[in-house]
């Protein structure tokens, strides 16, 4: 995935910026869902004006890049609130699939989005999951 976006991956420790992010003057940090808001590096991005994605931001961008043979973005139903998104999830899913549709449920639940919008075999509808975080 980051090839296809011209990114660089560097690795450091937990609680550290490293000097290569420092140096490098990134335009855009991209958060894994595990990394809490007030991580020493997301703070950093954020006193340095840099914006912050998530995982779900970056698929969603990404959406015009992974077309359906008849050369259409994929369609997203995203699915939110208090209780009952994972069955809502699951259901809409499963109905799509028996109306003939490639689709699957995705986010917080079945494949993580930047593995659907990956899949060689492509889909017509992903059904996201998501948090009022994301």
């Amino acid at each position: 995935m980051l090839g296809v976006i011209g990114a660089a991956f560097v690795e450091a420790g937990r609680d550290e910026v490293p000097d290569e992010v420092a140096a490098f003057e990134a335009d855009l940090a991209i958060a894994s869902p595990g990394y809490h808001p007030d991580h020493p590096l997301l703070l950093w991005a954020g006193e340095h004006g840099i914006p912050i994605w998530g995982d779900i931001e970056l698929a969603w961008r990404l959406r015009d890049k992974v077309l359906r043979p008849d050369g259409s973005p994929v369609d997203w139903i995203c699915v939110t609130g208090t209780n009952g998104k994972t069955t809502t999830t699951q259901l809409t899913a499963t109905m799509l699939v028996s109306g003939g549709l490639r689709a699957a449920p995705a986010g917080n639940i079945g494949v993580p989005v930047l593995d659907a919008i990956r899949d060689p075999g492509g889909f017509d509808v992903l059904v996201v999951e998501l948090s009022s975080y994301q």
